[in-house]
Order: C-alpha cells, then structure tokens, then sequence
C-alpha cells in the first residue's frame, strides 16, 4: 500500500527552472531547486546529455542564471570568495559570475559585476560583450572609484538612513517581495568583461522589463515605463544602438505590452493590449513591428492569455515561456484549463498547438534542429522535463518520480457543470484517502487567486495533503478566472456576485453528486482573490462551518491606496474609486457584511505583503472578534504575497499546519 502524502512532504519536492538548451542543441541544463535544512532552498545546475540523461554538475546549493558561452561550457551566477560576500554584507552590491565544462573539473571564475544582476545574455557576435539586467536604487551613493575605506563609510551612512527613515516621493513606493521600492528601477547595461566595463543601456529613471538583443548584436530592443512620480499603466518599446549609444522610441504608451522577441533583425513580434475593451486585465493580441520605420501592425487576434496561469503551489522560478526561432513564435497559453504549447506562423498568423492538450507546460526550450524540451506538470507527477514532438510527449527526467512512486496521490475527479446564466463552469473534486462511499467525511472548498488564474488538474500539495487526511477536497473556475476569454473573465464591477453564485451553485452540485459528504462539515478556503471571496461568503451564508482566510482583501477603500497594485487595480476591478462612487467600494467590500458572520474563521496574513497588505486582515480579524465571532489571526514575520509558494520552508509548514488544524476543530 503506497504512503499519505504528509504535511512536510514538500521539503522533499525538486522545482525546475531555467531550462535551456546549448547553441549546438545537442545539450541542455537547467536549475533545480530544493528546501534546505537551514530554512531555505537550494539550487544546483543540471546538465542533460540526450546519451546519459540528466546529470548533476554543482553542489554548493547557490548556482543559478544559466547562460551557455558555447556548447560545452554553462556560465552561472554565484557567489564563493569570502571577501565579497563580507563586502556584500556591508551593503556592496556585486554579482560573480563562474565557468563550467560539461567535460567535467571543478568551476572556474570568470567575471565580477558591480550590481545586482538579474539576468545576464551574450551580445551575439560581439566577443565578451553581455547585456546585463540589475535592480539599482537609484539613490544609493556613487561607488565607482572609491578606497575600500570610502566605500564603507559611504555605505555605513547610507545603511544608516535608510534603518532610520524611508523617503516616498512617487507612486508605487512599494512592491510584493521587494519591500519599499521607491526610486527601485530595472535597469539595463552592457558590460565588457575583458575590460570590466559597464555602460548604461535605459534611462536612469527607466524601469526596463523585457529585453533582448538582436540576432546581429548592433542592437538592443527592450519595454520600460519612463517615470520620476506615477507609474504609468502602459509602458514603451525602445531600440538602443550598441555602436551609437542612441535610443530610439518605437512607442511609448499605447499599448500595455508583455513578451516580445526578434524576428530576423529588423523586426520584432509582440503580445499586447489596448486596456480599452476589457481593462487592465485584457488579453494580448499579437502585433508585429517593423523597427527601422517604426509601423506596427496587427498579426492575430487571441482571446487567451499569454504565459501559464494555472495555479499550483508546486513552483519555484520560471523559464523561457515566448520565443521566435526562424518564422515561428513558440509561446504558452491556457485555453480551457491547459497550460499549453503552441506556435504562430509569423508570416500567416496562423497558430497551432503543439502539446497535447492536459497538463500544464511552464517553461520549454528549443534546438536549431527543431527539439522541444518542456518543463511542467502532466498525468498527476510534480514537475517533470518532457520531449515534445508532433503533438506527442516523451517524459526524460525523474527528479519527483520516487515521490510518484511511493505516494498515494488523489486524482481530481472532473465536474464541469452550467450555471445559472448558461455559462460552463469547470470544477474538481479530491476524493478522501481510502474512499468508502458508505461513510460520511468532511469537506475543504478551495478558492483559487486572481481572480484572473484558475486551477487545472495538477498536481496541488495542499490539496493533496487534506484529501490524504480524510476531506473531500472541492475546487472550480468561477467567472473571473483565465482560460475562457475576455468575456468569461470579465468580473469588473461584479464582485461578490456572479462569482460568488457560480461557486455556490458548484458546492450545491458537489454535496448532490457525492452524498459521503457531510454538509453540516463544509469548510472554506483561498487566498488573495480566493481570501476576498471566503470573507464575502462568511458574510453572506452560515452554509460552511469553518474558514480560513489567507492574504485577503477586506475593504476597497483602504485596499486601493496602500496596495502596491491598489491604485490602478482596485478603480479598474471594481468600476468605481474613492472619489467616484464610493459607495459601490463599500459594497464590493466584505468588510461591509461581517456584522452578518458567524463562521469561524482563521486569518492568515504576512507582514510584508504588500499585494494585500496585512492591514487587511487586520480588519477581518477585529470585526470578527467585535461581532464575537470564533476568530484566530496567524501573522507571518518577514514573509509576503507569495507565503505558501515560496515562502520560508518552517514558514510554509506552518501556515498549512494552522489552517488544517483549524478545519480539524470544526469539521471533524
């Protein structure tokens, strides 16, 4: 008989990330990670030789940012020498950078960086040329050409300052997982390594997202929001010349663009919104540009997301999710409940799937001979590297497979059902460890986040644990979520309304359709959007005897102006600001209904979220307790949004301790 899946399994969990093959495409490598004994996570490099699999090629636990110098040799990121990583302690930001040989030996140093890198890529056909993407506080002291005795006392100053105030002057100040961020930008620079030289790409007060040098490495094509006091919503796409040293705007706040890659040299292909048919949440169409003329063009028309949006609690770090490689685009995408794979003709527009349609791809590489490599979640198993290849999948690795193996794992019953306006609704049910039907057992609904995500039927550790200790587990894809198009996320100025009815109408349908459960044991649960909707249902029913609330949001007008995404995400999902219709706030706020509750209701919360930020629980927690109400409040110190993603490990355990403790009290 095959083992439960316990509380701490995650621990053991391999997360893959960075998938990358050699120029040559003979190769690939890629970053796995894994919790740590001292509270952390560890990462290695991989290499995968098609002849020998998968193979180990680092052990200190710190290696990450792989980039191929040729085809045998993977450049990372990583920091060894004792007297940097003193120097970073007092506040140096330095980023060291070693060689590895896939034929073995120990790494070798090849360059430091005087900045916090992020990412670095070769400058093609340009010989020890990079472009590197660093965070810089564009207000931290001028190091450059400092003693060592002149940059301890400047940095002593600065670190001083800053433990003792924090200067806001623009808007947002802060970020989730960054803390305070203001005068924070994403920059970009060149950096010659034979001379250590660096020299600045952006606009000082540039924030640069996506950036990519072209195939004739003359130039570099890179989006950024230009800004000193109000972060604008659209950003802009820019071309720098590496032999000038000039910038050119493409365009410059039209569109609100994502991805973007190269096609040939003088063009590029983009993923963008207007923002003027379905807000901010829009999904992209794809547009393509031709540079030297700057004439923009639409390439297709999509009604789905670009990137994977499938929830799982399952990932840490990401990889290559949009490339163009000859008259192709290859990118992900959720239609339905699938992460898939697909690829655009870029001469006809004209896209085509090429994963099988379940599952869920988060990451892929490609060889110039035409190999798909994938990362990502099928037939149940953790992250696992596929070969994808004529609509047929090949799995290679087995980082998870003895957890497979050994595990009893739930498989996600499918329940898709129509609500009450005729709209298909997708929903999952977890069946208990060792099943009898003749036996009564609790419940645990899951809401999931957003509320534009959505769950698919991957593997979920949470869910897997609960249904392992006797619940029924019930998930769905209320309206609001991905994966359906524009219109069936379109919950603007709807919250709490025909979601919540869609969510309701699938727990009534799962107590019909699976008598064993016990409908006076129901509890609820979800975090972010999936918080706001378990503090609206607690006061609107008494249906469900227990909840917990996680990272939530309690009351739009407070939400709006301390939330790092408030002050444009509140005023477009709710069609209504502080000033314009307050009242409306106020009535999509659960706040508002607490006096109605009486479920007892456990909150969850971080005190560096500053996505939802802890003042929010706050809220629920003392009305709650005002209307006496059964409340508990579990505030994590140094944790955020991301809390039971990739959170601290004890953190993680925890949290998920507390919450099935708490449904325990009251459902069984």
């Amino acid at each position: 008989m095959k083992e439960k899946v316990l509380l701490n399994d995650f621990r053991e969990y391999r997360f893959l990330s960075e998938l990358e093959y050699a120029p040559d495409g003979k190769n690939a490598a890629l970053v796995v990670s894994q919790a740590n004994k001292k509270n952390g996570y560890d990462s290695t490099i991989w290499a995968y030789r098609p002849q020998q699999g998968f193979v180990k090629m680092t052990s200190l636990g710190k290696e990450k940012g792989i980039l191929w110098l040729d085809n045998r040799t993977i450049l990372f990121a990583s920091q060894r020498d004792e007297d940097r990583q003193k120097a970073i302690q007092k506040g140096e930001e330095l980023t060291t950078y070693y060689k590895l040989s896939l034929d073995g030996g120990e790494a070798q140093e090849a360059f430091t960086i005087g900045l916090k890198v992020g990412s670095l890529k070769k400058i093609p056909n340009r010989e020890n040329l990079y472009l590197v993407s660093a965070t810089v506080d564009t207000s931290r002291p001028d190091l450059e050409g400092k003693t060592s005795e002149e940059k301890d006392k400047l940095l002593a100053q600065y670190k001083k300052e800053n433990e003792a105030w924090q200067i806001i002057d623009e808007l947002p100040y802060w970020s989730n997982g960054r803390h305070f961020t203001n005068k924070l930008r994403h920059q970009l620079y060149l950096y010659d390594s034979a001379e250590n030289k660096l020299t600045r790409v952006s606009a000082p007060m540039a924030d640069a997202a996506v950036s990519h040098p072209s195939p004739c490495g003359r130039y570099i094509a890179y989006t950024a929001k230009e800004y000193d006091s109000l972060m604008p919503l659209k950003n802009g796409l820019y071309l720098y010349s590496i032999e000038s040293g000039e910038t050119k705007v493409i365009t410059k706040d039209v569109y609100r663009m994502g991805q973007f890659d190269f096609w040939k040299d003088g063009k590029v292909v983009f993923a963008a919104s207007l923002c003027q048919r379905y807000g901010n949440n829009e999904n992209p169409f794809f547009y393509l540009c031709d540079l030297k003329t700057g004439e923009i063009t639409q390439l297709a028309e999509y009604d789905h997301s670009v990137g994977s949006t499938v929830g799982s609690d399952c990932r840490l770090g990401g990889g290559t999710s949009f490339q163009v490689q000859g008259d192709y685009l290859y990118f992900t995408s959720v239609v339905e409940f699938y992460g898939n794979l697909y690829r655009m003709n870029l001469n006809s527009g004209a896209i085509e799937l090429l994963s099988t349609n379940d599952g869920c791809v988060d990451m892929f590489a490609l060889s110039q001979q035409g190999d798909i490599l994938a990362a990502g979640f099928y037939e149940n198993r953790l992250q696992e590297v596929y070969s994808i290849r004529n609509g047929a999948r090949n799995r290679l690795s087995s980082f998870n497979e003895d957890f497979f193996n050994r595990k009893e794992i739930a498989v996600p019953q499918y329940h898709p059902f129509v609500d009450a306006d005729g709209v298909s609704i997708d929903g999952w049910v977890l069946l208990p460890r060792d099943y009898d039907p003749a036996k009564k057992y609790p419940a645990i609904l899951d809401i999931h986040g957003g509320p534009k995500s959505l769950f698919g039927d991957l593997y979920f550790h949470e869910m897997q644990y609960w249904s392992s200790e006797g619940y029924f587990v019930l998930f769905c894809n209320p309206r609001g979520g991905d994966g359906k198009g524009n219109e069936f996320a379109d919950v603007r100025g709807k919250y709490g309304t025909i979601d919540y009815d869609d969510i309701m109408r699938f727990t009534d349908k799962m107590l019909e359709q699976y008598p064993a459960i016990d409908p006076a044991k129901v509890g609820v649960t979800g975090g972010s959007y999936g918080g706001f909707m378990t503090n609206w249902i607690i006061g609107h029913t008494h249906r469900f005897a227990a909840a917990a609330t996680q990272r939530s949001i309690a009351n739009w007008l407070a939400f709006n102006y301390v939330s790092d995404i408030g002050y444009f995400f509140g005023p477009d999902q709710q069609a209504a600001d502080n000033w314009n219709n307050p009242e409306k706030l106020w009535f999509h706020s659960p706040l508002k209904y607490l006096d109605n509750a009486k479920t007892p209701t456990l909150v969850i919360h971080s005190d560096q979220d500053h996505r939802c930020p802890d003042v929010e629980g706050y809220q629920i927690f003392s009305a709650l307790k005002v209307h006496g109400v059964d409340a508990r409040m579990v505030l994590f110190h140094g944790e955020n949004h991301e809390l039971s993603r990739s959170g601290k490990p004890d953190n993680r355990e925890k949290r998920l301790a507390e919450i099935t403790a708490w449904m325990d009290r009251y459902l069984k």
